[in-house]
């Protein structure tokens, strides 16, 4: 067996291995700036005349592109939804984009801050610095890799358009006289580019009225998503040729741009996205492929780790410093990388993480307050600092102390039990996340229970949302012998939590501080109490409770309150002429921008905030003070700080190691799946889409189609395959739908349907059977009758919970919804319990399953109108009153709700009816 080999030597073959491939690289490079462009006919001089390929002069002596700056070329831009609007670069932006150009120069790895904007996508910053390469007479420009990324990264840069003069500007001036003969002198060469210049140069001398190229026009795009590098666009700049009017001519510019854009290994200035669901694995095969002979390397990595970013993929924005070692040892040393968050906390936790991994960190942080963050139709003028916000003083309430407790317990015997991987591990991580989230929330767990069983909470969030399906999965790896030596802990954490729970069932900590708070302002009203919440499902869940706790004072207190949630908050508190105090049921990122930034937050508003959010706050706020870009916010951080180290101060026996919770949402999660009921879905194609979302139509869908103006088409389903980008509207696009249009929380049930007429029978007569067979006070007392009866009749109706028959009997005059079980097993029992017949069974379960299917029905109605006010908004400008500029907001915001066809599943076939005998 030969002796190991020593840590230097290995140290030493590496860095001679990376010196001879940075040597290929040199020379693919300088063959391919030796070439001369093969397509004739294709480029064009000054003056229009339109010349056969000449041959190129040697490159420039410099490299001009290494001294560029965001700016320099003085490159125009415009907004493609209004063509004639132009979109300037933000100050900010300006310096990300030089971040970016820097570190493609000289390597290293730039961490920035954006703060307190918001950003959405960081693609615009390649774009912007690949231009500004390219203006150098780069054509090559700049190949950036992305991470992590989807299938849709490239959808922003469709947003905007690049001005077709400066561009061709740049190429007529590429000509040179060199011994009488016109030739083309650049400082890197790249055939493609070369042809794209050509054919805006072609448009531009014979269809200048053609509209200008978008930027993903400019930038091939590729996506590696576990088997191969594969380009977004089959046609690049398609959009723009087809106003090219001879034939003839636009295929030669078509095969001069194909030579080098459709392939990963050499296209220019091109951004490759490595998909965010990769592991390792993936990693390994992307990077191979990148390692391959005659493959340009990447100059630069972009890194998102904004917010957004972080709740798409949890998994890959945690493993960024991984990924970015991984990357350096697979041959990417030479390349920088610039890391950009919008979080301040992610700011310094990988400002740590990347020193702990031994990465020389330049840390950056960029004030920026704007809507539209990168590119604006009025930005911040150059030099931009923001006004100092005025102080105020903020009141903060610490509620689940005893909740973190166990939660700690719960994750420190998540980790002794075994890996990330096994059960016993998920299961005790549940219990976790379910003990902090349940004890956060603005209800008692009796109306959790109630709202369940109400069908306000679809089947799958109940049983997600339930302790009961919790206490399974962990007794069920205690069974499996997963726990080990740790069994007895685990018990007993199992015991204290159950406790708390029972502790919780008329009121969570945060629905009782919630409560105090209302009872307050009721005694002594001044103003109104606007309240806070992160969804339409907690404002729901909250109101319940307020309901079932304060009884007949709540018609009288409801009036002087206000439901907002956070999408609506930092807009409702410019109001004028009111006087409010604002209570933040919950914290964030969303709430830390309102609390610091917003320049007319309240006097003593109130954060109700969890115990470990709390104390991570703490540690953020006091870093954040140490940063000067952040200066014009320090009083309020000062004062937020100040509350918060009181209220921790006072909580008694403090909860050791708290910070190994790490970070998590302590929301709960009640996001309806895109399931539907099996009795309603053979007439409906399925489409899984990429990231686990799957949606569902018989008829229409928007088909997204980058190069076509509009981008939206509207496609019959029959038509879509996968690998096509389609349009599913998110909750928080249709949240923002819905404040355009004023709708409130209503049912859908403002006309009559026969559905609902029939169902009325079902319900009357269930009614009049539970008085005379089960004579009782109350509905809960009725509930339990009825339930104890179907145990009777069938044991194996156990499974059914009391609190579902509760819901079956809860009926309002204005109520829509069937109000009957889901399950026919369930719905026969219960109708034996009240002693009707099998065929008034079979007729009643037949009015349950019609009025259901249109209720479903009905919800995609609406989708599909919102889809229609999005994608054909003549009508909701002229007869809702929509301004068309929150039109115009939207529809840039759909494209970010654009996902790739993974898989399509046509509908079942109807069964074929029997012949009569």
């Amino acid at each position: 067996m030969p002796p190991p080999i020593s840590l230097g030597k290995r140290n030493q073959a590496r860095e001679k291995a990376l010196t001879a491939q940075h040597e290929r690289i040199q020379q693919i490079r300088a063959r391919q700036q030796a070439k001369a462009p093969t397509a004739p006919g294709v480029d064009a001089v000054p003056g229009g005349d339109d010349r056969p390929s000449a041959p190129t002069a040697p490159p420039l002596p410099s490299q001009p592109w290494k001294s560029v700056k965001a700016g320099s070329a003085g490159l125009a831009f415009a907004s493609r939804a209004q063509p004639d609007v132009p979109v300037l670069v933000q100050p900010w932006a300006s310096a990300l984009t030089d971040d970016v150009l820097v570190a493609a120069k000289s390597g290293g790895v730039v961490l920035a801050l954006v703060w307190p904007a918001r950003i959405d996508s960081l693609v615009p910053l390649h774009a912007l610095a690949n231009l500004e390469r390219n203006m150098a007479a780069d054509l090559c420009g700049l190949r950036t890799l992305l991470y992590p990324g989807t299938h849709t990264s490239a959808g922003p840069l469709q947003s905007f358009l690049v001005n077709r003069g400066a561009l061709t500007d740049m190429y007529r001036r590429l000509w040179v006289e060199v011994e009488g003969k016109t030739v083309r002198r650049a400082a890197t060469e790249s055939d493609s580019f070369t042809a794209v210049l050509a054919a805006l140069n072609d448009i531009r001398n014979h269809a200048s009225e053609v509209a200008h190229p978008a930027a993903a026009e400019t930038v091939p795009t590729f996506v590696f998503s576990g088997e191969a590098w594969r380009t977004t666009v089959s046609q690049p700049l398609e959009r723009s040729l087809r106003k090219v009017s001879r034939l003839a001519h636009r295929r030669q510019i078509r095969d001069g741009i194909n030579s080098n854009w459709s392939n990963y290994k050499t296209a220019p200035g091109a951004l490759l996205v490595v998909h965010g669901g990769l592991g390792r694995p993936g990693w390994k095969a992307a990077f191979g492929a990148l390692n391959q002979s005659g493959v340009l390397p990447p100059e630069v990595m972009l890194i998102d780790a904004t917010w957004a970013c972080q709740r798409n993929h949890q998994k890959a924005f945690a493993r960024i410093p991984e990924f970015l070692a991984y990357a350096r040892d697979q041959g990417t040393s030479k390349a920088g990388a610039v890391i950009v968050t919008d979080d301040p906390k992610t700011f310094f936790v990988l400002r740590k993480r990347l020193a702990d991994s031994n990465f020389r960190v330049e840390a950056r942080a960029y004030a920026a307050e704007a809507e539209h963050v990168l590119l604006s139709p009025d930005p911040r003028t150059p030099g931009w600092k923001p006004e100092t916000k005025s102080n105020a003083n903020f009141t903060v309430g610490i509620v689940d102390r005893d909740a973190a407790s166990v939660a700690v317990t719960f994750h420190r015997l998540a980790h002794e039990v075994g890996d990330d991987d096994g059960a016993g591990h998920h299961a005790l991580m549940e219990a976790c996340l379910y003990v902090l989230r349940v004890s956060n929330m603005p209800a008692g767990f009796t109306d959790l229970t109630e709202s369940a069983a109400a069908g306000e909470i679809d089947v799958y969030s109940m049983e997600r949302n339930s302790w009961p399906s919790v206490q399974l999965r962990i007794h069920a790896a205690l069974d499996a012998g997963a726990m080990g030596d740790q069994r007895k802990q685990v018990e007993d954490a199992l015991a204290r939590a159950r406790s708390l729970i029972a502790a919780w069932t008329d009121a969570t900590p945060m629905a009782a501080r919630l409560l105090s708070i209302i009872e307050r302002h009721a005694a002594h009203p001044k103003g109104h109490l606007c309240l806070v919440l992160p969804n339409q499902r907690y404002i729901r869940l909250a109101s319940r409770y307020l309901l079932r706790k304060l009884g007949s004072k709540w018609a009288d207190i409801e009036p002087g309150l206000e439901w907002h949630t956070l999408a609506s908050a930092g807009k409702n508190l410019s109001q004028e002429g009111l006087e409010r105090k604002f209570v933040f049921v919950g914290a964030n990122i969303d709430v830390l921008r309102i609390l610091l930034a917003h320049p007319d937050i309240p006097h003593g508003t109130t954060v109700l905030i969890a115990y470990r959010q709390a104390e991570s706050l703490a540690v953020t706020l006091r870093s954040m003070k140490e940063l000067d870009a952040l200066k014009p916010y320090r009083g309020r951080i000062g004062l937020l700080l100040q509350e918060l180290e009181r209220r921790l101060s006072d909580v008694t026996h403090p909860v050791p190691n708290l910070s190994r919770l790490g970070d998590m949402s302590f929301t709960m999660k009640f996001e309806e799946p895109s399931g539907m009921d099996p009795s309603t879905d053979q007439h409906y194609y399925r489409f899984d889409l990429e990231g686990g979302r799957h949606a569902y139509s018989s008829g229409w869908v928007y088909r997204y189609e980058p190069h076509e103006d509009p981008f939206f088409r509207r496609t019959t389903v029959t038509q879509i395959e996968v690998g096509t980008l389609v349009f599913d509207m998110t909750d928080e696009l249709r949240r923002k739908v819905e404040e355009a249009l004023h709708v409130n929380g209503g049912t859908l049930g403002s006309v009559v349907h026969p559905e609902r007429a029939f169902l009325k029978l079902y319900h009357e007569d269930v009614q009049r059977r539970c008085a005379a067979k089960f004579p009782s006070s109350t509905r809960t007392a009725l509930a339990a009758a009825i339930h104890k009866r179907m145990l009777e009749l069938d044991p194996s109706v156990s499974d059914c919970p009391v609190e579902r028959l509760t819901y079956w009997l809860t009926l309002t005059e204005a109520d829509t919804r069937p109000h009957a079980p889901k399950h026919s097993k369930y719905f026969k029992v219960f109708c034996s319990a009240l002693d009707i017949s099998e065929s008034d069974t079979l007729t009643y379960w037949n009015f349950i399953r019609n009025a259901r299917r249109l209720n479903q029905n009905l919800g995609r109605v609406l989708a599909a109108q919102y889809a229609e006010i999005l994608f054909q908004p003549e009508s909701a400008v002229a007869y809702r009153k929509i301004p068309l500029e929150m039109v115009e907001q939207l529809q840039q915001e759909a494209i970010r709700c654009v996902f790739r066809v993974e898989a399509v599943h046509a509908p079942k076939p109807a069964p074929a009816p029997r012949k009569a005998s």
